[in-house]
């Protein structure tokens, strides 16, 4: 991986070797002082590579100034790039001037809280998931509690939620006072079992927290049709599937988060759509509901002052709502390269006699 290409350029210089150092991300600390050693020899000359000066005036490129014995050459050198799951130092370089240019509008105009750059987010939001309202909120837990606070359970009230999950999807449920009943997965997605949810219920349960995990709709018309049956209400859990499209047996087709009486999600930085710090969202359908859960979110308040119910303080702050809504026309892409990076791994490990790769519904895309 430390090896100069092929036709590289070298020039001459009068006592230094001046190396530009091209990387993905900024983990110079990985490149050892022998590395350079090793990439200077050449037929006529072998450099000492001490000392080395590093400077740098961009995290991708950094100019390293190697003081040899003699002879000096210039030599473009490409660093092997680390694998991470999410490059958010990357991706910031690709769109810098649009996240840039977004923070310093909510500086210029000091409109930090419930500011234009919040409320444009969320008419974008809605136009790309085809939700009616969109309430951004402060993280995807808030999402979650402020969405069953909405629906007026009682305490002790039953609510499914799977077993293999995040923490917060049973945490908000048993913080409310009421009863997470958690049932298992299928073996294969790792969705909602249909037939363990059937089985969990009894006359207390009032809700059902489908989570799409890793990406992939769980299979969302049998959980209607049970919710439709029972008289129950369905909350998304979609902090890991934004951007995901689920197809019904008609052919309907609906973004995760939005099928659902209330669906949530999470700007988390490492999500498909991920902000600079915390931030999340609920999408309904119904008016009632909307009302109820901006008005819950603001400390219950609808009226400056005037407190209708109890409500908590949860709210997407207005330099968030910026960096997300540079980021929200780059989702699909986003998703096709985490889309093309998983078919990779499926074709590498098929048929591997100790690995089961994961599962493709066929009703739902998969953003991973």
């Amino acid at each position: 991986a430390l090896n100069v290409p092929a036709g590289n350029q070298m020039r001459l210089f009068p006592q230094q070797v001046e190396v530009t150092v091209r990387v993905g991300i900024s983990h110079f600390s990985d490149v050892k002082e022998s590395d350079f050693q090793a990439i200077c020899r050449f037929p006529a000359q072998q450099c000492d590579a001490l000392p080395i000066e590093l400077t740098t005036t961009n995290p991708y490129i950094y100019n390293i100034r190697i003081s040899p014995s003699s002879v000096e050459y210039m030599i473009q050198y490409w660093a092997m790039k680390k694998i991470q799951m999410v490059d958010l130092q990357t991706q910031y370089q690709h769109i810098k001037a649009d996240i840039d240019r977004g923070i310093q509008s909510v500086i210029d105009s000091a409109s930090f809280i419930k500011g234009p750059a919040v409320a444009s987010f969320q008419k974008n939001l809605e136009q790309y998931t085809g939700a009616k309202h969109v309430i951004p909120v402060g993280n995807g837990t808030d999402a979650l509690q402020i969405a069953l606070m909405a629906l007026g359970l009682k305490q002790g009230d039953e609510v499914i939620t799977p077993t293999f999950t995040f923490i917060a999807t049973a945490e908000v449920v048993a913080l409310l006072g009421l009863k997470p009943v958690v049932v298992d997965v299928d073996w294969d997605t790792m969705n909602l079992s249909i037939e363990a949810v059937r089985k969990a219920i009894t006359p207390k349960t009032k809700a059902i927290v489908p989570v799409h995990l890793f990406g992939q709709c769980a299979d969302m018309e049998a959980l209607m049709a049970i919710a439709k049956e029972h008289n129950l209400y369905i909350v998304e859990d979609a902090c890991q599937a934004i951007g995901s499209v689920y197809t019904f047996s008609d052919g309907t087709q609906k973004q995760a988060a939005t099928m659902g009486d209330i669906g949530c999600t999470s700007f988390f930085p490492s999500k498909n759509l991920g902000c600079y710090g915390d931030g999340g969202a609920i999408f309904t359908n119904d008016d009632d509901l909307a009302a109820k859960m901006r008005a819950i979110a603001n400390h219950g308040m609808v009226v400056r002052y005037y407190h209708d119910t109890v409500g908590v303080n949860s709210r997407l702050d207005s330099i968030q709502a910026a960096i997300l809504d540079a980021k929200l026309p780059h989702l699909n892409s986003y998703s096709a390269a985490r889309q093309a990076a998983a078919a990779y791994y499926d074709k590498a490990f098929a048929n591997h006699p100790n690995i089961l790769i994961p599962a493709h519904n066929e009703h739902s895309t998969h953003v991973f």
